[in-house]
């Protein structure tokens, strides 16, 4: 173990600003960013710091989680006890993991990790797979306007995230289109 090896991340700003050690050598194989700012004539090369003041550090934790572990560490739920749930309480327990994936998207996606990026569009899927069965009128919980929003914001014109949100939204009512169409991007 060569401790030179380690990198401070420093991630966020202000009050919410958090500081993680990783290895370097592990984020770099994964990450073309990590490569590049910790190789060659960069700052970070020399000082073995990293900052992402703009960035989410519960998000970060999930994709260094990730990096180490190759398991998705959001929810985790089974989606068991949604088929009791009404089709708004699925939606908001839904919801909050959209977006916990969402914005782990969007990190890989600046980050250039191509398999947490391909990890979070199979877990999406999946999600609203499982979210057929919610509420009483078995409608799909979906990617909504505020998940769609943060993925739309970060990420480029053709990424694939976006084609399946297209996809997933081709299943839609066109009653409840039209009801939120103010709201998407």
């Amino acid at each position: 173990f060569d401790r030179s090896s380690l990198v401070n991340v420093i991630v966020g700003a202000g009050e919410a600003q958090k500081e993680f050690v990783a290895y370097g050598p592990i984020i770099s194989a994964r990450s073309e960013f990590f490569r590049r700012a910790l190789n060659g004539k960069w700052e970070e090369a020399e000082t073995r710091v990293v900052k992402l003041p703009e960035d989410d550090p519960e998000t970060f934790r999930l994709w260094l989680n990730f990096v180490y572990t190759n398991n998705l560490a959001t929810n985790g739920e089974d989606g068991k006890a949604y088929e009791e749930m009404s089709i708004e309480e699925a939606m908001a327990v839904r919801g909050a993991e959209y977006i916990r994936l969402s914005k782990l998207y969007v990190l890989a996606e600046k980050l250039q990790d191509c398999a947490v990026k391909n990890a979070v569009l199979t877990a999406i899927w999946d999600l609203s797979e499982e979210g057929r069965t919610c509420g009483s009128d078995g409608k799909w919980v979906i990617p909504w306007t505020q998940e769609i929003g943060i993925l739309y914001e970060g990420t480029p014109q053709n990424d694939s995230i976006r084609r399946l949100v297209v996809d997933l939204w081709s299943a839609v009512s066109t009653e409840s289109m039209i009801k939120y169409y103010e709201n998407l991007p």
